[in-house]
């Protein structure tokens, strides 16, 4: 257990011992074989993330029925986020086989996760399952054998062990791994047995029972007095309660990864990303995205396609709106009062991210063009000035041209003001919605910046926007302390 403390007393001193600890199977004593049975389908729709009202629709875990499931229902569906918790108990310490039976197609893959947690919400354990992962790692998942050529789809079952160091009562969840994912996703059941020898395809499994028995209790050493564990805070390593104070260090998920508070707390960290699950009760703030990307179904219905559409170099018109599209930013921003009304009560959020992962775009729509010749109008003064620091032979700002990537030949002036000039669109975006978390969060809550260090360490992502970290905190964040 990586970030629970826990308090223990010696009886004849009365004396207080704070220890990160992890509990041993302290007189256990004999019991009988354990084996229980969980449905996945208990866990229900949805996720354990909450988005908040106002928030698109998201698409997660559902309960279907099929006929050849343990219980006539499976947990299925798309494969993201963490699923709802199931509770289960765990009767006594020692290490347990875990066997898992869910939907397999050779040759593809669901690559999921099974995640037990304690009380607290801690993670103890997870393994993934039907994984194959999308990147190379140092050390590589074991490769799963060639399918015979006759291998049908269906039911498999897969086993890993899990030791618990103490009995105790906690949660199961299932929940999307970073892998390849191309198979049908459907979780039957799981078992859990302390017997070695089992095995569920010589079991009757429908007649296994769900019940594992009463939490054994554990005896102590002698002159030694267990006391309560108590959750862990950000306070402990950071020193100060008051998060305003403390130094913001944030681990941030990928959404298919599921959150870990007492890890981030023994990391140091004291904020995360995403919606919100009762965080603050460990002493992080949860940095939450105060809009939803630049297409939004309403604002969508508002200003029906083609007008104020996002434009290719190839002149392809795409689905999203052009942020130089003055009809699309003002609408956007009054989204965004709503939502952070959705949002007031929320106390785990300390901070809103005005900005998400995106780098920006080179848009060539008409927007986007008076927006560049106007521009270039403020930067030069006249067409003349242009004209000489260029080397061209330009009658007017509104004969330029939006470029494209430019050749060895071409002057480069032209590309390096309109990649300049894409940039400070998106900062000055990002400036305008920060403006509206000041103007009308009523707790007054700072904007940050979720940008990846991708954009500055990778050649590729640095290409293919023309994000400039200096302007997004210079411009973009230029009020924020």
């Amino acid at each position: 257990m990586k970030a629970t403390f826990n308090f223990m007393k010696r009886s004849s001193r009365l004396k207080l011992v704070t220890a990160l600890v992890c509990l041993s199977a302290l007189g256990t004593g004999a019991m009988s074989a354990a084996t229980w049975k969980i449905d996945a389908a208990k866990a229900g729709p949805g996720n354990i993330d909450k988005a908040p009202p106002g928030t698109p629709k998201r698409a997660g875990w559902s309960v279907e029925k099929v006929a050849d499931a343990t219980a006539g229902v499976i947990l299925s569906g798309l494969n993201e986020g963490e699923s709802n918790p199931i509770p289960v108990v765990i009767p006594k310490a020692g290490t347990y086989r875990v066997w898992v039976r869910h939907y397999h197609t050779p040759g593809k893959y669901t690559s999921f996760y099974v995640l037990f947690r304690d009380s607290l919400g801690q993670s103890l354990d997870f393994h993934n399952i039907d994984f194959k992962p999308n990147v190379a790692t140092a050390k590589p998942e074991a490769a799963e054998s060639p399918a015979a050529k006759d291998a049908k789809p269906g039911f498999v079952w897969t086993s890993f062990d899990i030791t618990f160091e103490r009995p105790m009562e906690g949660t199961l969840s299932f929940g999307p791994t970073m892998g390849l994912a191309n198979g049908k996703i459907g979780i039957d059941c799981v078992i859990i047995t302390d017997e070695k020898s089992f095995d569920p395809v010589k079991a009757d499994v429908a007649k296994i029972g769900s019940d594992a028995g009463a939490m054994q209790p554990q005896t102590p050493p002698a002159g030694m007095q267990p006391a309560p564990v108590i959750t862990a805070h950000s306070s402990f390593f950071a020193g100060e309660t008051d998060p305003e104070k403390q130094y913001m260090l944030a681990f941030l998920n990928q959404g298919p990864t599921y959150h870990d508070y007492a890890w981030a707390v023994q990391m140091g960290g004291n904020f995360d990303h995403g919606w919100s699950n009762g965080s603050s009760r460990y002493g992080i703030g949860t940095e939450a995205i105060a809009d939803y990307g630049y297409m939004n179904a309403n604002i969508a219905k508002s200003i029906p396609e083609p007008a104020g559409r996002f434009v290719n170099s190839e002149g392809k018109m795409g689905k999203n709106f052009s942020i130089s599209y003055e009809p699309f930013r003002k609408a956007y921003m009054e989204a965004m009062v709503k939502n952070l009304g959705d949002l007031k009560d929320n106390t785990d959020i300390k901070v809103f991210g005005a900005s998400d992962e995106g780098s920006g775009y080179f848009d060539y729509g008409d927007a986007a063009k008076a927006g560049f010749h106007s521009w270039l109008n403020q930067k030069f003064g006249s067409i003349e000035k242009l004209n000489t620091l260029w080397n061209s032979q330009y009658k007017s700002f509104d004969e330029i041209p939006l470029p494209q990537k430019p050749t060895e030949k071409d002057n480069k002036a032209l590309w390096f003001a309109f990649r300049e000039f894409s940039g400070l669109e998106l900062a000055n975006f990002i400036a305008a919605k920060a403006k509206v978390i000041r103007d009308h969060d009523p707790l007054h809550r700072h904007s940050t910046s979720q940008s990846s260090c991708l954009e500055i360490n990778s050649a590729t992502f640095t290409a293919g926007g023309p994000m400039d970290f200096e302007d997004v905190i210079n411009v973009g964040f230029a009020h924020e302390p």
